[in-house]
């Protein structure tokens, strides 16, 4: 008879001590190998996520450089900035690494306040960006309206303030005409006739000093003379070789030789200038803006206006539109170039056209707000822009804590309100107007990089005051400018190959304009700050039968290794196609010319920095 149910039920056996013990382990070490993997996947994720959003940055700011290559600069160079010494240096740091690895900010000896930028930051001086002028017209910025030529940098925000020496500079903005033709002379004597475009330069060095003589005798003028020159230390017998450029000089009125002082530090002494590595041009002259072009600009056509140093807008004089100058080139129409310290590369900058709204806040009614996802998200707030110590945490050390966009220069530790520039955790810029977006009514999700504009606002100058033609603008289908910053120090930066590079003969270390052929081991050697970057080379080498070959605009990359070259510098070098059974003469023609351009964005992930490098080969399409 087939057992019942109840049969079945009753002579089942208890499930004993032991075996709810075993399961209770098995279930243990499940849950605690998940938990174990989840943070590695979510880490995973996250870190394509990265990676993804920073090769899209970088091809960004590549496809924005390919639609202006008349406007490229000669070279994007990492530079120290002595605040407390020389505020008006950008010391090129010839011989720092373009990374990996990776530095932030390290501590100054003796200046708690401020902090030195690392090679995460540091390549922000930009040389000689062109600026050609456009026919003069009124258009408006957040400082108020403007007459006259206008240029927008291509990085911004720029570091730029008043030189208390020179009121009619900047510090850190200079803006100059084509060079002058060299001539060499002695300064114990005479200087020699000069024609208009020309400069004469004696190297020997005089004390602390060399001499230069210049055509131009208006000593209302400003000329910028860039040079390079060793230096030593007598104590420690340690030597350097330094670029200085964009030295202010001043015409003298009788025409005579002007004394050009070499900055060095304590300790220290100047050895020589190198010869050959000197430029010199005209200066243009910074003039306060108004509305009224009439009251500032004058009949000199080298005048300018900085408009905006948030968006980095210029304003020239429109006089100089068609005149023409003399140069090392010829007679040309008057270009400006343009050397500027870009502010903070870690501020990101994106361009967004304003869609229809797309939402209401309020949960009730048709849309009348726009949200606009930015490409990072967790973006610092700044907290209240009255108080110190409220803003996201972060891991640098000039900055515990975030307290606004731009400080009054950067690595500096911020005590009080006053040391901010702007003090927002965000800036939105109108690009027709250059006016400021009213951030009353706009809302910040942080945590995931949102922003919730109203459809209609104001547009606001930098105090905060709409004109009466611009309140209540509609958003809709306008071009708007996001500046802010994220978790992690993302930033976005650009290295370039310089456009042309001199061969150096003789023994001093390179420096990032230079290049010195080693025919003995056919290659050429760059300056360390150049590593990893493309370059165009002409040459010739001789065959085992004693022919010439010559070689034309063949492109080699610069290794991210080195060489120790004979004067004990570290150099990066390219290596030449000679056959095994061929040479180069040591006195054969080099022609080497940069053809790179790199957009690098680099992140902090955790205690890590990750990078991604977009490459492209980008010349300027015209030479001033």
């Amino acid at each position: 008879m087939g057992m019942s149910m109840m049969d079945i039920w009753n002579n089942r056996k208890g499930t004993t001590l032991v075996e709810i013990l075993v399961v209770m382990l098995i279930l243990l070490v499940g849950i605690m190998v998940v938990i174990q993997m989840f943070p590695v996947g979510f880490r995973v994720v996250r870190a394509a996520e990265s990676q993804t959003i920073a090769t899209k940055l970088a091809q960004a700011e590549i496809e924005r450089w390919k639609n202006m290559p008349g406007n490229l600069p000669d070279g994007i160079l990492p530079i120290s900035v002595d605040y407390a010494g020389a505020p008006d240096v950008s010391n090129v740091l010839n011989d720092q690494e373009p990374g990996p690895a990776f530095e932030g900010f390290t501590a100054i000896a003796g200046n708690p306040d401020q902090f030195d930028a690392g090679n995460v930051v540091n390549f922000r001086y930009v040389r000689n960006e062109i600026a050609t002028l456009p026919i003069g017209s009124y258009f408006q910025t957040g400082g108020g309206a403007v007459y006259g030529s206008r240029y927008v940098l291509a990085f911004s925000p720029i570091e730029a303030f008043a030189d208390p020496n020179n009121p009619d500079l900047y510090i850190g903005l200079t803006v100059k005409s084509g060079d002058l033709q060299r001539r060499r002379a002695d300064a114990d004597s005479d200087p020699p006739y000069l024609r208009a475009g020309r400069y004469a330069i004696d190297y020997a060095i005089d004390s602390d000093h060399f001499h230069v003589a210049l055509w131009d005798r208006n000593n209302q003028h400003a000329y910028a003379i860039s040079y390079s020159y060793w230096m030593n230390n007598p104590t420690t017998g340690d030597t350097q070789y330094i670029s200085r450029t964009d030295q202010p000089i001043t015409p003298r009125a009788d025409g005579g030789w002007v004394d050009v002082p070499v900055n060095v530090p304590d300790g220290y002494a100047v050895d020589e200038i190198e010869s050959n590595s000197d430029s010199c041009a005209r200066m243009f002259t910074r003039v306060q803006a108004s509305s009224n072009g009439q009251s500032y600009w004058s009949d000199d056509p080298y005048e300018y206006a900085l408009a905006d140093a948030v968006m980095g807008v210029l304003a020239f004089n429109p006089r100089a539109r068609n005149m023409t100058e003399y140069t090392a080139r010829g007679v040309r129409a008057i270009t400006a170039r343009v050397d500027y310290r870009i502010y903070d590369p870690r501020i990101i900058r994106e361009d967004r056209t304003m869609p229809v709204p797309n939402e209401n806040p309020s949960g009730t009614g048709p849309n009348d707000h726009i949200a606009v996802k930015l490409a990072l998200k967790f973006i610092l707030n700044a907290g209240d822009p009255n108080v110190i110590g409220d803003g996201s945490p972060t891991d640098n050390p000039d900055e515990p804590t975030f307290e606004g966009l731009v400080r009054q220069r950067l690595g500096m530790v911020v005590h009080t309100p006053a040391d901010l520039w702007v003090k927002d955790s965000m800036l939105i810029i109108d690009l027709a107007t250059g006016m400021r977006v009213s951030m009353a009514g706009v809302s910040i999700d942080f945590k995931n990089g949102i922003v919730h504009l109203p459809a209609t606002t104001d547009l606001v100058d930098w105090n905060a005051h709409a004109l009466p033609d611009t309140t209540g603008i509609s958003l809709v289908g306008r071009h708007l400018r996001f500046f802010y910053r994220a978790d992690g120090d993302w930033s976005v930066q650009c290295h370039k190959a310089y456009a042309n590079y001199t061969r150096e003969y003789g023994t001093p270390q390179l420096d990032y304009c230079h290049f010195r052929l080693r025919a003995d081991l056919n290659k050429l050697l760059f300056a360390m700050c150049d590593a990893g970057k493309n370059v165009t080379v002409d040459y010739t080498y001789i065959d085992s039968q004693n022919y010439p070959h010559k070689v034309v605009g063949k492109t080699y990359q610069i290794a991210d290794t080195y060489v120790v070259d004979t004067t004990g510098q570290k150099c990066p070098f390219v290596t030449l196609d000679v056959p095994a059974d061929g040479y180069i003469d040591p006195n054969s023609r080099v022609v080497v010319v940069g053809s790179s351009f790199r957009a690098r964005v680099i992140w902090r992930d955790a205690t890590h920095w990750r990078y991604v490098d977009v490459d492209t080969n980008l010349t300027r399409s015209s030479t001033p």
